[in-house]
């Protein structure tokens, strides 16, 4: 199994669990324990979305950050002895 198919499992798992979750609900109400299990369903689902997100990143690319090679501002240094540093 590959890893989009375990994402895919994990997501038709945690639906599944979401309905029972609010089956529970209509059969006891707003009792705390269940609101807290709706609570952590919702919470593994947008977690699930964020890793779907993630994989589909292409691998091997990452974020390109330009540092440039130009000195720094001057004024970036005018609180430096508030710091302990010494120019």
């Amino acid at each position: 199994m590959n890893i989009r198919e375990d994402l895919d499992q994990a997501t038709r798992a945690a639906r599944d669990l979401e309905t029972a979750v609010r089956r529970l609900q209509n059969r006891i109400g707003r009792h705390l324990d269940v609101q807290r299990l709706a609570e952590d369903v919702e919470r593994c689902q947008s977690d699930l979305r964020r890793l779907i997100g993630q994989t589909r990143r292409p691998a091997g690319h990452p974020e390109l950050v330009i540092i440039p090679d130009d000195d720094y501002d001057a004024s970036m240094w005018q609180d430096a002895d508030h710091e302990g540093v010494r120019p």
